[in-house]
């Protein structure tokens, strides 16, 4: 996912990082949907942090064994107005109008709507002018223990990342 906004990333001269992972965990769910959650949340904290901002990734487990991603920027934030306006169905914000930000304001609703599917749930927490935080939360039939020993490693990972593995469901 991170890939495709490389470009994006070095041009604003954004701070990107990646928490590596340190607990012993898979997911177990569609690889192409958490994909597709991912670029529609990477897209929206990249699009929105301005230049030299932050935006980072991180995933841990709670102490229940849920999985929460979260994707954390200092960007321009959102009210609560915005929030709920964002997670409808073509829902634009003002701040969205009044920058020109292109996209059909489809990104966040499916993502919803894709974690939902996963028996998981979406919150954002957002101040504007501050920053916005998405944590999606997948419950605990989702993860599944594995030592970081026996782990697949993943050639295309950043060196300070340690790989989620995914297992496609049924």
């Amino acid at each position: 996912c991170l890939r495709l906004f490389e470009e994006q990333v070095q041009s604003k001269m954004l701070d990107f990082r990646i928490a590596p992972v340190t607990e012993d965990f898979m997911l177990m769910l569609d690889r192409g949907k958490l994909r597709q959650i991912l670029i529609n949340l990477i897209s929206n904290a990249v699009k929105f942090t301005p230049d030299h901002g932050r935006v980072a990734l991180s995933a841990r487990l709670t102490p229940e064994r849920a999985c929460i991603i979260s994707v954390e920027d200092n960007g321009i934030g959102m009210s609560p107005a915005d929030i709920a306006t964002a997670l409808q169905p073509f829902g634009q914000t003002s701040q969205d109008l009044q920058r020109g930000q292109d996209g059909a304001g489809l990104g966040l609703p499916l993502a919803k709507s894709l974690v939902e599917l996963h028996g998981g749930t979406l919150e954002i927490t957002s101040t504007r002018h501050v920053g916005t935080v998405v944590r999606i939360t997948l419950p605990s039939d989702r993860v599944k223990y594995v030592p970081l020993a026996d782990r697949p490693k993943d050639k295309n990972a950043a060196p300070s990342s340690t790989p989620i593995r995914l297992i496609a469901s049924a």
